[in-house]
């Protein structure tokens, strides 16, 4: 399977945590608020260290590779469960699945699940292909992708000559924190629902005739 394609433009230079932006209309959340994830941050913060600290214990790609993979399917389960009540009784479910699911859903932004995707496919070439042990090593066109997708979240970015290894890895720690800023939103969101406050807000929008 070949890396997906994003396209159009989602940033908008002018604001920060522009990798993290959609296009109003997309998806539910198109954008962060990062006002709203100030008790959650401390749980973000962690995902996120988790993951440099076993990144930083490794210099083989392979394992680079693998435990980004492990790492973005490990928030993508998370994200899933703070929408979907009872996720984790759902068995037999595969990483393309989940991130098919996602897209279906149009909850977040695309361009964050198309990275999911490209890194799973990086990985499945790590893994099923013992010739492949550098990113260097990737065909023409999953190297091509990751440049691209490098760019597209960080246009600021004058560095072409970035090392693959280093672009995979700023692509895992970018998605990361943004699957963990949208399921906190999820999780404001759900309980929101679930409030009184909010069917005060229907009944005030609808009132009976």
């Amino acid at each position: 399977m070949e890396p997906r394609k994003n396209k159009g433009n989602h940033h908008e230079k002018t604001e920060k945590h522009t990798y993290l932006r959609g296009e109003r209309g997309q998806s539910l959340f198109y954008r962060p608020v990062m006002k709203a994830i100030s008790r959650d941050f401390s749980i973000i913060s962690d995902k996120f260290q988790k993951y440099r600290k076993l990144v930083e214990q490794v210099e083989e790609e392979r394992l680079i590779a693998i435990i980004g993979t492990l790492s973005l399917e490990e928030s993508l389960d998370s994200l899933l469960g703070e929408y979907i009540p009872d996720y984790k009784i759902i068995d037999d479910f595969s990483f393309l699945s989940k991130i098919n699911l996602m897209l279906s859903l149009r909850l977040i932004p695309k361009h964050l699940l198309y990275a999911i995707d490209l890194a799973r496919i990086v990985r499945n070439r790590f893994v099923h292909d013992l010739s492949i042990d550098r990113f260097d090593s990737l065909d023409k066109q999953i190297k091509s992708t990751l440049r691209t997708t490098h760019k597209e979240f960080f246009p600021g970015d004058g560095n072409d000559n970035e090392k693959l290894k280093d672009i995979f890895m700023k692509i895992v720690e970018s998605v990361v924190i943004g699957l963990g800023i949208y399921a906190s939103h999820i999780k404001t969101a759900k309980e929101f629902i679930y409030s009184d406050e909010f069917w005060r807000v229907v009944n005030k929008r609808f009132p009976k005739k």
